[in-house]
């Protein structure tokens, strides 16, 4: 009986301290954006629509932003390492022959990033921003979901 209830009081004790492990790591985890972002409403501009924006910064040697924007059922994929990432401020530029600058600007809502910010994937608003293309302007909320 004794050996029953040590066990148990050791096994309650792992348990805590693996939360509390847990929840250490996700403190010291600095903003992560890494994702797939959708426009809560339908962008668009310049006869061009946004499909999405993907950001993947977790590997220094695939560093990179993609967006997805459609026109006439067409598909346009343009990838970018012009861009600068924090959670109060960001920009991502994108230039393609066919549809020229493209830009995105502005602020990420959570603190650590959507994948640890307990949001609610492809509902809560994660980021608000502008994307302008060829200078028509048009304001975004968009929400992110973490992808395969």
């Amino acid at each position: 009986m004794l050996r029953l209830i040590l066990i148990t009081l050791l096994l309650t004790s792992f348990q805590a301290n693996s939360q509390n492990v847990k929840k250490k790591e996700i403190d010291n985890i600095v903003f992560t954006p890494d994702g797939y972002y959708f426009s809560k409403d339908d962008i668009a501009i310049s006869n061009y629509t946004l499909q999405w924006l993907s950001i993947f910064t977790l590997n220094a040697n695939s560093n990179t932003a993609s967006l997805r924007l459609q026109k006439q059922g067409k598909w346009i994929d343009i990838s970018s390492k012009d861009f600068e990432i924090s959670k109060d401020s960001s920009f991502f530029h994108f230039t393609d022959k066919r549809i020229g600058k493209v830009s995105i600007t502005g602020r990420f809502t959570g603190a650590k990033g959507p994948q640890y910010d307990n949001i609610e994937a492809l509902e809560t608003v994660v980021f608000k921003g502008s994307i302008t293309v060829n200078r028509k302007k048009s304001f975004i909320d968009m929400t992110w979901w973490e992808g395969d």
